[in-house]
Order: structure tokens, then C-alpha cells, then sequence
């Protein structure tokens, strides 16, 4: 990825700051609480999906599911099986 270090074997992206929205607000039927996807275009070029939670959400828990499964990813890309089949484990 262009711009992007490597610390202690985690990706550390620049900053992306927001050129645009998307006018469409996704609600996702999955899900007891229903949340809602954004995108916008990034001051880098690329679209980015930003999931927006209600107020009875614990973030707790998903900061530690996100950093879970940057642990996953991680992993995945030390494996050359699984680094030669592109596996890794999606974050919101």
C-alpha cells in the first residue's frame, strides 16, 4: 500500500482525510441493533465504508473484536499458504 508503514508487524496507514459522501445511508438488515454504512471518497482516491452505531452500543466490545482481527490478519500474512490465497479478515 502506498504510504504506509510497518510497526511491530502492523500496517500503519497515513491519515485520509473526506472529499465526499455518499448521499445513500445503508442500513444493514443483519444485526440486532441495524447499523448504518456510509461511504465516502477519501482524500487518497479510494471509498470508504464508515459504520455509524446507535447509542446503545457497546464500542468496547467492537474495539476489541476490531483489534482481534487485526491479530487474525497478522497471522494470515505470516502464513505463506494463506498469504500466497490473499486470506484475511475483514474489519468494519
Amino acid at each position: 500500500m502506498h504510504g504506509a508503514e510497518v510497526a511491530a508487524g502492523i500496517e500503519v496507514r497515513p491519515r485520509v482525510g473526506m472529499q465526499t459522501m455518499d448521499p445513500v445511508v445503508k442500513i444493514e438488515l443483519s444485526g440486532i441493533t441495524r447499523p448504518r454504512t456510509v461511504t465516502y471518497l477519501g482524500t487518497d482516491g479510494t471509498h470508504h465504508r464508515v459504520v455509524h452505531k446507535g447509542p446503545k452500543e457497546d464500542m468496547r466490545q467492537d474495539r476489541m473484536v476490531t483489534q482481534l482481527l487485526r491479530v487474525f490478519n497478522v497471522l494470515l500474512a505470516a502464513d505463506p499458504h494463506a498469504k500466497a490465497r490473499g486470506l484475511r479478515m475483514r474489519e468494519h
